[in-house]
């Protein structure tokens, strides 16, 4: 999975297809999301961005890092990762798609639920009966988000 406004580093996700190709009981894994610090329009946006880059150095790669360091990747970021076919079909996919396919409004925990849809698709992969699967993170494959320029917009 790639996010509009995210770009993969040239060989990234080719280091996370060659992961997954050496490890067979992989079910995702994902690389180090960076924020893309060379265009900007003024200096207070630039501040604005560079505070999403530290948020990004300081909280996800280290969490990811150490997760992968104790063999449990809670969750897989969906705006950069990878997923193996086997690892996502049937429960894992039918629960990511959960409220799309329903009829019915759903309950205030279901949409709550769903928010964090990504940790549900992990969760889900986890727990799948009698696979085996792990997800991990591979620190040099890096993707750059655009970040926001406006402090309302970063602190939403």
């Amino acid at each position: 999975m790639l996010d509009i406004g995210t770009k993969a580093d040239e060989y990234a996700i080719a280091k996370l297809y060659k992961y997954m190709s050496l490890q067979p009981t992989c079910g995702g894994c994902c690389g180090e999301i960076e924020v893309d610090l060379t265009e900007y329009k003024s200096f207070s946006r630039y501040c604005i961005r560079a505070m999403q880059y530290y948020e990004y150095k300081l909280a996800h790669s280290p969490d990811k890092a150490m997760e992968s360091y104790f063999g449990f990747n809670s969750v897989l970021p969906g705006a950069y990762c990878m997923f193996r076919w086997n690892a996502i079909q049937g429960g894992p996919m039918d629960q990511f798609f959960k409220l799309v396919n329903s009829t019915k409004e759903p309950t205030c925990p279901e949409a709550n639920e769903y928010l964090a849809e990504d940790r549900v698709m992990c969760l889900q992969i986890y727990v799948k009966k009698n696979a085996g699967w792990f997800l991990t993170f591979i620190p040099d494959a890096k993707a750059f988000t655009d970040a926001p320029e406006e402090l309302l917009v970063l602190i939403k």
